[in-house]
């Protein structure tokens, strides 16, 4: 028997062995594309990691604007005329005739104190008056009759007639009329004091404001200096601030203060009116008097306001807060941010605005207008490290193009091709 025999096996061709070798070939190409990619992306993603991200608000873009150099105050507004009303006359309140916070004239009736006692002392006054006038009257004509009788004289004193009466006789006529002009004048100053004292049962405004304080109440008594009103007049206020015998000399009169009261929303403007020559004793400080009018009756005594008196002014100047100045070697520097990364620059830097932490201050050169400064004082950072500001296009820009790239530009990407416009 002839053995049986296996199917024969096909040879395989050369081609087949090609295509075998090149679709290996093909494969670890991709391998490598992919791992030389990825490897791309984790360095691009640690130098992400490590890149600083700094807040909108830690950055300060710098642009031409005005600039102030100022001098803080504050203190309490008081009002610039205000009068407390005191009694001047003893006796019970008849009457009272405004209320607190209500609007007064100079001359209104604020109260009204019983003048019955002094109606009489004017009444005993003016009949006194009467007598005085009389007696006067009888006085001047006794001495005038009288005076026809006595001795007629010359020039030298020589008589020149006999009279009817002596000398000694007519002197005494002549001191009882100047008695009686001395008795007439007492008596009209004694009704003037009587009525002085009537007028002044009526308790009258002393000047136009509005009634801040009210202390008289109707059916008690009151007594001669007893504080009955207070009355403040509110178109004008005054505020005194302490300056430093350092900061003194920059103040002067005329000066604009710009002010913040609290409970308004909008500034009022207030001007310097007088400064003190002589120092406080205990503070050594001298005490600026500002003026501030208030034509709309918007600010209310007592309120308390924080400003600065406006020293020198300058439009279109570049400044930055004084937090980011940084010192080395008697120079100036700050931190700004170029091409995604930290850079020094040196600055010339002129006055400061105030004494804040953050005061801005003028900067003479070094920056430009549309420069990024770190605005805060970080401490010593490395120049070249990455750096980028919250919001904005940074580092992870491309990372976020590649997520959102189609399969196709992601393959052609690891070939190493780039797409055109059209091709996306």
């Amino acid at each position: 028997m002839n053995p049986t025999l296996e199917p024969a096996q096909p040879k395989r061709s050369t081609r087949t062995y090609i295509l075998m070798a090149l679709l290996v070939a093909f494969v670890g190409f991709i391998a490598y594309r992919v791992l030389d990619r990825t490897a791309l992306f984790k360095s691009k993603k640690a130098a992400q990691d490590n890149a600083l991200t700094f807040k909108q608000v830690e950055i300060v873009r710098i642009e031409n604007q005005p600039f102030s150099k100022t001098l803080p105050l504050s203190g309490a507004l008081t009002p610039y005329n205000q009068a407390i009303v005191s009694a001047r006359a003893n006796g019970e309140i008849l009457s009272v005739n405004f209320r607190v916070g209500q609007v007064v004239n100079e001359g209104d009736v604020l109260a009204k104190i019983n003048p019955t006692s002094y109606d009489a002392q004017v009444a005993q006054a003016s009949a006194n008056l009467n007598s005085a006038q009389s007696s006067l009257a009888s006085a001047v004509n006794d001495y005038d009759n009288n005076k026809q009788l006595a001795a007629k004289r010359d020039a030298k004193g020589n008589i020149i007639e006999e009279g009817f009466i002596s000398d000694v006789a007519l002197k005494k006529f002549e001191l009882a009329r100047d008695s009686a002009k001395a008795q007439l004048a007492s008596a009209q100053s004694a009704l003037q004091i009587a009525q002085q004292s009537a007028g002044d049962t009526l308790v009258r405004a002393p000047l136009s404001g509005v009634l801040s304080e009210s202390k008289a109440k109707v059916g008690e008594t009151a007594s001669t200096g007893a504080q009955l009103f207070t009355v403040v007049n509110t178109s004008r206020f005054e505020l005194q601030a302490p300056i430093s015998a350092e900061q003194i000399g920059a103040i002067q009169v005329g000066q604009r203060v710009q002010l913040d009261v609290n409970g308004l929303s909008d500034a009022v403007e207030g001007t310097v009116e007088r400064i003190n020559p002589a120092a406080s004793n205990g503070s050594r400080s001298f005490v600026a008097y500002i003026r501030v009018d208030n034509p709309n009756d918007t600010v209310k005594a007592g309120m308390y306001a924080q400003g600065a008196i406006v020293l020198l002014t300058k439009d279109n100047t570049l400044s930055v807060p004084a937090t980011a100045l940084h010192s080395r070697d008697n120079a100036q520097f700050v931190y700004v941010l170029r091409d995604n990364a930290i850079a020094e620059q040196t600055v010339t830097i002129g006055e400061r605005s105030n004494d804040a932490i953050d005061a801005q201050v003028e900067v003479l050169s070094g920056i430009s207008a549309g420069d990024q400064v770190i605005r805060l004082d970080l401490g010593k950072l490395k120049v070249g490290t990455k750096a980028q500001i919250e919001g904005e296009e940074s580092l992870s820009a491309q990372s976020k193009s590649e997520k959102t790239q189609s399969w196709w530009q992601r393959l052609l990407a690891l070939f190493g091709k780039k797409t055109t416009p059209s091709e996306k």
